[in-house]
């Protein structure tokens, strides 16, 4: 009799567990090493964590606060489901747009730490363009070096400039004298991307138009790329504002 009814109540025991574990919410743990392209680590860092690429794109629509990394360049995110997540990181004009940022995440009703480690540099991505958008003003034209900015045919230029977004959209910032091309609203948006050896900033506008520029130089106050104009390649300078 003693046996049977230890055997009843360790199966209702079972029972109970198993209905408890059913309950249970599958969680996990994001813990994030921040470091920079030499080994060290990031401190003070904002970290961020999003759904979606397009919400990490327009940081948009976070999935929790944003987060400081420590004096160790570490932070961490909890009770997280499984799942693809987006991760944006800046510190100054250091991120983590060019390199790693989509990670995944297992969780478990017991807890499970996920532990990933993210690198940052200055990139090229991040000093063209912001979520927000980024704008660009021509300030110079030069011909070998020589300015041509007030010479005839450049005076659609003379105070225009250009929008970059971080999700790979631009906009161009008409002056008071709108480029022919321009005319066409489709032709003052479109898409921005780099080629593969970042030589190359190419403009693609809504119409299909396709704009290659040598990438001379681009920081986070200065963009200076050269364009072909009738066979001869004009510097054009841009300053951040």
């Amino acid at each position: 009799m003693y046996k049977k009814t230890t055997a009843v109540c360790l199966l209702a025991a079972l029972v109970l567990l198993g209905a408890c574990n059913r309950n249970l919410r599958e969680e996990a743990e994001m813990a994030i090493t921040v470091l920079d392209i030499r080994g060290f680590p990031v401190v003070g860092a904002n970290v961020t964590i999003y759904a979606n690429e397009e919400h990490w794109a327009t940081e948009q629509n976070p999935l929790q606060e944003t987060a400081l990394t420590d004096n160790s360049g570490k932070v961490s995110f909890f009770q997280l489901p499984s799942g693809t997540y987006f991760v944006d990181i800046q510190r100054d004009s250091l991120n983590n747009w060019e390199n790693k940022r989509e990670v995944e995440i297992i969780a478990t009703i017991y807890g499970f730490r996920n532990e990933e480690i993210f690198v940052l540099n200055n990139s090229r991505m991040g000093s063209l363009s912001a979520a927000s958008g980024r704008n660009w003003q021509l300030t110079d034209i030069q011909l070998a070096g020589e300015s041509i900015k007030t010479q005839p045919g450049f005076e659609c230029l003379r105070d225009s400039g250009l929008r970059f977004f971080k999700n790979g959209r631009y906009e161009v910032i008409s002056g008071a004298i709108t480029c022919p091309e321009d005319d066409n609203p489709a032709n003052r948006q479109g898409l921005w991307r780099f080629n593969d050896q970042q030589t190359l900033l190419i403009l693609q506008s809504q119409a299909g138009q396709v704009r290659e520029l040598l990438l001379e130089d681009l920081s986070q106050k200065r963009l200076k790329v050269g364009q072909n104009f009738n066979g001869i390649l004009i510097d054009i300078i841009y300053e951040q504002r």
